[in-house]
C-alpha cells in the first residue's frame, strides 16, 4: 500500500466516531413485541439487533420511540419492561436502544 493510500485511510479511521460503549455486546436475533407500558395494545414488533447485560438494541419499520418511553417487550428468550434510550434512523427503519427496568 502506498505512504498516500495508508495516511487516507488513517484518516477516514481516525474520523469515525468513537464507541463509547460499556458493556460488551452480543449478537442476537429473533422478533420481539414492544408496546408502550400506557398502551398495551398498540403493539410494534422488531427485530433484536443485540444485547447486553443491561439491555438490548432493536430495529424497527414504525415511527421511531421517544426516548424515554417505557415500553413492555417480549422476546422468545426474555421479557419484561425496559425505557427508550436513544433512537436513531437508519435506511428504511429505526435503530432504539432499550434499558432492562429491574425490579430492587
Amino acid at each position: 500500500m502506498s505512504a498516500a493510500a495508508q495516511f487516507s485511510l488513517e484518516k477516514a479511521l481516525g474520523s469515525r466516531p468513537r464507541d463509547n460503549r460499556r458493556e460488551t455486546r452480543s449478537v442476537c436475533q429473533g422478533a420481539v413485541h414492544l408496546s408502550r407500558a400506557d398502551d398495551a395494545e398498540a403493539a410494534i414488533i422488531a427485530e433484536v439487533v443485540d444485547v447486553s447485560s443491561s439491555g438490548f438494541r432493536a430495529s424497527y419499520r414504525e415511527r421511531s420511540l421517544l426516548v424515554g418511553t417505557e415500553v413492555l417487550f417480549r422476546h422468545k428468550f426474555f421479557q419484561g419492561r425496559a425505557r427508550v434510550m436513544w433512537s436513531s434512523p437508519v435506511l428504511n427503519s429505526t435503530h432504539s436502544g432499550f434499558n432492562v427496568m429491574r425490579d430492587c
